[in-house]
């Protein structure tokens, strides 16, 4: 495995582990305060299955989550397409669209 830590301007810190021999994420953890219980609640979610869904990219067709061990998400996929006759204006902001002001 590889291992990579991302770490946002927050300092909230994600570990992702890479197989070696294809560089796909094979497992994803995060951990936070719970704010009721002042301790860490850590989040785990594997990837498996991958297969080519078009232009040489790679998806997971099962995902699974966990929150302190506890599975609270599974998703199995049968088929997945992405970027199918999308087109360049469905990612462009109208002109007259109001920008929320920066968070403080």
């Amino acid at each position: 495995m590889e291992v990579v830590d991302i770490t946002d301007a927050d300092n909230r810190t994600v570990t992702v582990y890479f197989s070696q021999s294809t560089k796909l994420p094979v497992r994803q953890t995060f951990r936070r305060r719970n704010p009721l219980y002042k301790d860490f609640d850590t989040e785990v979610s594997v990837f498996a299955k991958f297969r080519d869904v078009g232009g040489g990219a790679k998806w997971p067709f099962d995902i699974r989550r966990e929150r302190n061990g506890e599975k609270i998400f599974e998703m199995y996929s049968d088929s997945v397409t992405i970027n199918k006759n999308l087109k360049d204006d469905l990612f462009s902001l109208p002109s007259n669209l109001k920008i929320l002001p920066k968070a403080k």
